[in-house]
Protein backbone atom coordinates (compact mmCIF):
# COMPACT_ATOMS: atom_id res chain seq x y z
CA UNK A 1 0.00 0.00 0.00
CA UNK A 2 1.50 3.33 -0.96
CA UNK A 3 1.52 6.33 1.36
CA UNK A 4 -1.48 8.00 -0.26
CA UNK A 5 -3.68 4.91 0.01
CA UNK A 6 -2.62 4.41 3.62
CA UNK A 7 -3.49 8.03 4.43
CA UNK A 8 -6.89 7.56 2.76
CA UNK A 9 -7.68 4.47 4.85
CA UNK A 10 -6.50 6.17 8.05
CA UNK A 11 -8.72 9.21 7.39
CA UNK A 12 -11.72 6.99 6.61
CA UNK A 13 -11.26 5.04 9.82
CA UNK A 14 -11.12 8.19 11.97
CA UNK A 15 -14.08 9.78 10.17
CA UNK A 16 -16.31 6.70 10.41
CA UNK A 17 -15.28 5.66 13.94
CA UNK A 18 -14.98 8.76 16.13
CA UNK A 19 -15.83 6.59 19.18
CA UNK A 20 -12.53 4.77 18.71
CA UNK A 21 -10.59 7.78 19.96
CA UNK A 22 -11.29 6.50 23.43
CA UNK A 23 -11.14 2.71 23.19
CA UNK A 24 -12.98 2.14 26.47
CA UNK A 25 -16.31 3.17 24.89
CA UNK A 26 -16.32 0.07 22.71
CA UNK A 27 -16.94 -2.14 25.70
CA UNK A 28 -18.50 0.20 28.27
CA UNK A 29 -21.25 1.24 25.89
CA UNK A 30 -22.03 -2.31 24.85
CA UNK A 31 -25.25 -3.83 26.14
CA UNK A 32 -23.24 -6.57 27.77
CA UNK A 33 -21.55 -4.22 30.23
CA UNK A 34 -24.18 -1.60 30.80
CA UNK A 35 -26.43 -4.14 32.51
CA UNK A 36 -23.79 -5.02 35.10
CA UNK A 37 -23.43 -1.58 36.66
CA UNK A 38 -25.50 -0.99 39.75
CA UNK A 39 -25.70 2.77 39.35
CA UNK A 40 -24.63 5.69 37.21
CA UNK A 41 -21.99 6.90 39.69
CA UNK A 42 -20.34 3.48 39.70
CA UNK A 43 -20.35 3.36 35.89
CA UNK A 44 -18.73 6.80 35.72
CA UNK A 45 -16.09 5.81 38.29
CA UNK A 46 -15.14 2.64 36.42
CA UNK A 47 -15.19 4.46 33.06
CA UNK A 48 -12.84 7.15 34.38
CA UNK A 49 -10.50 4.52 35.80
CA UNK A 50 -10.60 2.60 32.51
CA UNK A 51 -9.87 5.73 30.49
CA UNK A 52 -7.00 6.79 32.76
CA UNK A 53 -5.45 3.32 32.79
CA UNK A 54 -5.83 2.96 29.04
CA UNK A 55 -4.28 6.37 28.39
CA UNK A 56 -1.39 5.66 30.77
CA UNK A 57 -0.65 2.47 28.85
CA UNK A 58 -1.00 4.21 25.49
CA UNK A 59 1.35 7.03 26.50
CA UNK A 60 4.19 4.53 26.64
CA UNK A 61 3.26 2.82 23.39
CA UNK A 62 4.57 5.18 20.73
CA UNK A 63 7.07 2.59 19.54
CA UNK A 64 5.48 -0.61 20.78
CA UNK A 65 6.53 -4.14 19.83
CA UNK A 66 4.45 -7.32 19.99
CA UNK A 67 5.54 -8.37 23.50
CA UNK A 68 4.94 -4.87 24.86
CA UNK A 69 1.54 -4.87 23.15
CA UNK A 70 0.46 -8.08 24.87
CA UNK A 71 1.95 -6.96 28.20
CA UNK A 72 -0.06 -3.72 28.04
CA UNK A 73 -3.23 -5.70 27.30
CA UNK A 74 -2.58 -7.98 30.28
CA UNK A 75 -1.92 -4.98 32.54
CA UNK A 76 -5.19 -3.40 31.44
CA UNK A 77 -7.08 -6.64 32.08
CA UNK A 78 -5.56 -7.04 35.56
CA UNK A 79 -6.19 -3.40 36.51
CA UNK A 80 -9.81 -3.55 35.36
CA UNK A 81 -10.48 -6.86 37.07
CA UNK A 82 -9.11 -5.47 40.32
CA UNK A 83 -10.99 -2.15 40.08
CA UNK A 84 -14.29 -3.57 38.88
CA UNK A 85 -14.33 -6.72 41.00
CA UNK A 86 -17.91 -7.33 42.04
CA UNK A 87 -19.12 -4.38 39.95
CA UNK A 88 -19.04 -5.92 36.49
CA UNK A 89 -19.35 -9.62 35.81
CA UNK A 90 -16.06 -10.20 34.06
CA UNK A 91 -13.42 -8.21 32.23
CA UNK A 92 -11.76 -10.57 29.79
CA UNK A 93 -8.46 -10.60 27.94
CA UNK A 94 -10.49 -9.97 24.78
CA UNK A 95 -12.12 -6.86 26.32
CA UNK A 96 -8.69 -5.47 27.18
CA UNK A 97 -7.25 -6.43 23.80
CA UNK A 98 -10.11 -4.81 21.97
CA UNK A 99 -10.06 -1.51 23.85
CA UNK A 100 -6.25 -1.19 23.83
CA UNK A 101 -5.81 -2.14 20.17
CA UNK A 102 -8.62 0.11 18.89
CA UNK A 103 -7.34 3.10 20.88
CA UNK A 104 -3.79 2.45 19.63
CA UNK A 105 -5.07 2.11 16.06
CA UNK A 106 -6.90 5.43 16.40
CA UNK A 107 -3.76 7.20 17.61
CA UNK A 108 -1.84 5.75 14.66
CA UNK A 109 -4.55 6.88 12.21
CA UNK A 110 -5.43 10.29 13.65
CA UNK A 111 -3.57 13.11 11.90
CA UNK A 112 -3.07 14.92 15.23
CA UNK A 113 -1.22 12.02 16.88
CA UNK A 114 -0.04 9.82 13.99
CA UNK A 115 3.42 11.39 13.75
CA UNK A 116 4.09 10.27 17.34
CA UNK A 117 3.00 6.66 16.83
CA UNK A 118 4.59 4.03 14.67
CA UNK A 119 2.39 1.43 13.09
CA UNK A 120 0.97 -0.95 15.72
CA UNK A 121 2.43 -4.47 15.59
CA UNK A 122 -1.06 -6.00 15.88
CA UNK A 123 -4.58 -4.98 14.98
CA UNK A 124 -7.97 -5.02 16.70
CA UNK A 125 -9.79 -8.36 16.58
CA UNK A 126 -13.15 -7.05 15.43
CA UNK A 127 -16.06 -9.26 14.47
CA UNK A 128 -15.44 -8.84 10.72
CA UNK A 129 -11.78 -9.80 11.13
CA UNK A 130 -12.56 -12.77 13.38
CA UNK A 131 -15.11 -13.89 10.82
CA UNK A 132 -12.30 -14.49 8.33
CA UNK A 133 -10.42 -16.82 10.64
CA UNK A 134 -12.80 -19.71 10.28
CA UNK A 135 -15.49 -21.68 12.05
CA UNK A 136 -13.29 -22.80 14.93
CA UNK A 137 -12.65 -19.19 15.94
CA UNK A 138 -16.16 -17.91 15.13
CA UNK A 139 -17.52 -20.38 17.68
CA UNK A 140 -14.95 -19.36 20.30
CA UNK A 141 -16.53 -17.37 23.10
CA UNK A 142 -14.82 -13.96 23.20
CA UNK A 143 -14.45 -14.23 26.98
CA UNK A 144 -12.37 -17.38 26.59
CA UNK A 145 -9.81 -15.82 24.24
CA UNK A 146 -6.39 -15.88 25.88
CA UNK A 147 -3.05 -14.52 24.78
CA UNK A 148 -2.26 -17.94 23.33
CA UNK A 149 -5.51 -17.95 21.28
CA UNK A 150 -4.82 -14.40 20.14
CA UNK A 151 -1.30 -15.31 19.00
CA UNK A 152 -2.73 -18.13 16.85
CA UNK A 153 -5.33 -15.78 15.37
CA UNK A 154 -2.68 -13.14 14.64
CA UNK A 155 -0.45 -15.74 12.93
CA UNK A 156 -3.35 -16.54 10.60
CA UNK A 157 -4.06 -12.85 9.96
CA UNK A 158 -0.39 -12.18 9.29
CA UNK A 159 -0.49 -14.76 6.47
CA UNK A 160 -3.59 -13.04 5.02
CA UNK A 161 -1.79 -9.69 5.14
CA UNK A 162 1.36 -11.07 3.55
CA UNK A 163 -0.72 -12.37 0.63
CA UNK A 164 -1.41 -8.71 -0.18
CA UNK A 165 2.13 -7.61 0.69
CA UNK A 166 0.83 -5.59 3.67
CA UNK A 167 1.58 -5.47 7.36
CA UNK A 168 -1.11 -6.86 9.64
CA UNK A 169 -2.16 -3.35 10.74
CA UNK A 170 -2.37 -2.04 7.17
CA UNK A 171 -4.31 -5.11 6.07
CA UNK A 172 -6.82 -4.82 8.94
CA UNK A 173 -7.28 -1.08 8.35
CA UNK A 174 -8.01 -1.68 4.66
CA UNK A 175 -10.22 -4.70 5.30
CA UNK A 176 -12.19 -3.01 8.11
CA UNK A 177 -12.86 0.08 5.98
CA UNK A 178 -14.00 -2.08 3.04
CA UNK A 179 -16.23 -4.10 5.37
CA UNK A 180 -17.82 -0.91 6.74
CA UNK A 181 -18.40 0.41 3.22
CA UNK A 182 -19.98 -2.82 2.02
CA UNK A 183 -22.06 -3.60 5.11
CA UNK A 184 -22.89 -0.19 6.54
CA UNK A 185 -22.56 2.17 3.58
CA UNK A 186 -19.79 4.14 5.26
CA UNK A 187 -17.49 5.72 2.68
Amino acid sequence: MDGLELKYHKCRFCKNNPYAKNGKRIVTNSKRYSSFYTDKKEKEEISRFWSTTLNDLLNGSEKINTDDFFNAVEKLKEAMEKKAKGKIAHFSFYDALRSFSVALKYRWCDEKTASNYKEPPLCPLSEPVLGLVGDSIKDLDRDSITRENAEIIYAFLKKKAEEEDLSISQWELKYFNLYQAENHGLL
